[in-house]
């Protein structure tokens, strides 16, 4: 009888850490499912974010594309003024040139 009582106290023990275990493995399949949900999400924001990245990179290009264009532009701009200003600098020069000679005269 007491070889039994000893036996069965055992068996319930067992059984007891078999169901502590059994809750605790429930709880990690719950906190893994969890977790899976959190990275998955996680994952979508990455992509969002690269996706982001690589928008905001390609419209950077394009800016610095434009930038460009408007400084050759410009550069091309000044380039005629100063043509412009050194043609009307030339004929101010040739019409004093021409005054002084009559006034010499």
């Amino acid at each position: 009888m007491k070889g039994e009582k000893k036996k069965l106290t055992q068996d319930n023990e067992a059984l007891k850490s078999q169901i502590q275990k059994m809750r605790i493995a429930a709880k990690n399949q719950e906190r893994s499912r969890a977790d899976e949900r959190l990275i998955s999400g996680l994952r979508k924001k990455v992509i969002e974010c690269q996706d982001d990245l690589e928008k905001s990179e390609a419209s950077l290009s394009r800016v610095r594309e434009q930038l460009a264009k408007n400084a050759e532009s410009r550069v091309e701009f000044v380039r005629q003024m100063k043509r412009k200003y050194e043609g009307t600098v030339i004929d101010l020069e040739r019409k004093l040139t021409t005054l002084e000679n009559e006034a010499a005269k």
